[in-house]
């Protein structure tokens, strides 16, 4: 009787200790935990504005059309950039790219917070949904890059 085969592992680790298929499995927690706690805050910044669609009327003298364009705007945004951040990651890398995203959520976060128009709301809604969308992209791609086949649907979940 033949000895049975151990599974081929997809992709193939290298020797590389530095391959992130070889980090340690704390070391994958830990950098998989961070890169939930960057999708949550994004994705908070991003989608949560309905709750204050009341105060945003009223301050504004917004319709409800007007209102829902802000968060409709964001989600489009959101789900075009991607055709742009996924080949700019795989060019510059992950983490500068989640660095540079996140700081760009921050300051659109700020614009609108500061904004005193409807048209400049508009505008940093348009302007957050592009820099969040790292959140739709750049954790599949980490989970990609540090586990196997067989381990991703887990870590995605």
């Amino acid at each position: 009787m033949s000895k049975p085969h151990a599974p081929r592992l997809v992709p193939q680790p290298t020797n590389n200790p530095a391959d992130p298929l070889n980090w340690s499995r704390t070391w994958k927690i830990i950098t998989a935990v961070s890169q939930l706690l960057y999708v949550w805050v994004l994705v908070c910044s991003a989608l949560s504005l309905a709750p204050l669609f009341p105060f945003l009327g009223m301050e504004f003298h917004l319709s409800q059309q007007q209102l829902s364009l802000l968060t409709g705007l964001n989600v489009i945004t959101l789900g075009f950039a991607n055709i742009l951040i996924v080949p700019i990651s795989n060019i510059f890398g992950r983490r500068p790219v989640s660095i540079f995203f996140g700081f760009l959520v921050v300051l659109t976060n700020i614009w609108q917070a500061l904004a005193t128009s409807h048209k400049s709301l508009l505008a940093a809604r348009a302007c957050n949904g592009i820099a969040a969308a790292t959140s739709e992209t750049i954790m599949v791609q980490v989970i990609a890059d540090m586990f196997f086949l067989h381990e991703r649907g887990f870590w995605v979940s």
